[in-house]
């Protein structure tokens, strides 16, 4: 599933005319000015996703949790809408989500993320099951209310990804970034 995410959003970024090269592989500090907001984000998000799949959310440190949440949140919603971010996120995931955009700095992402979770009652939500049955119930005036907010989403988005690229720049140096099945902060076992 993450690969197939991860293709969908090097896809997403060059549609977008915005080039994410695999090829500069791990950033280092001897490289880290070659590496635009973009590719280091998707880089980042990544290393996260790759250590998010082996381990779990509790295993990543706040960096990597706060990139992963944000950048799967804008993934799924730009992929399938709220609604394929909810059900194909796990509850836990869904929970971090709001204290990652706050961590980032986008209180309009975060004021608007509240705003779904308010109106779906999603502090009743526990499991996987429970994301079906309040999807099973929902009316039509429930979906015309989440197309609201994925119009809402499209406007405060280009504002929630500078402050996701701002914030990746300044803690990428707290990612874990894997290379071979190991992962290595900079300046240790030989990252620089």
């Amino acid at each position: 599933m993450f690969e197939s995410l991860r293709r969908y959003f090097v896809a997403l970024y060059k549609f977008r005319n915005i080039n994410y090269d695999a090829r500069l592989g791990i950033p280092t500090v001897e490289t880290i000015d070659q590496w635009n907001d973009v590719d280091l984000t998707v880089a980042a998000w990544d290393a996260a996703a790759s250590l998010y799949r082996k381990k779990s959310l509790s295993q990543l440190n706040e960096v990597e949790r706060t990139i992963f949440c944000s950048m799967n949140f804008d993934n799924q919603v730009n992929n399938g809408g709220i609604d394929q971010f909810l059900i194909q996120s796990e509850v836990e995931l869904v929970k971090a989500t709001e204290g990652a955009l706050s961590h980032i700095g986008a209180t309009c992402m975060e004021s608007l993320f509240a705003n779904i979770l308010e109106f779906l009652a999603f502090e009743n939500v526990n499991s996987a099951e429970d994301i079906d049955s309040m999807f099973a119930k929902q009316s039509d005036e429930s979906h015309s209310q989440m197309k609201r907010f994925e119009e809402e989403f499209v406007v405060k988005e280009p504002a929630f990804l500078s402050h996701l690229y701002r914030f990746t720049r300044s803690n990428w140096t707290e990612v874990r970034w894997h290379h071979d099945d190991q992962t290595a902060k900079i300046g240790e076992r030989g990252y620089k």
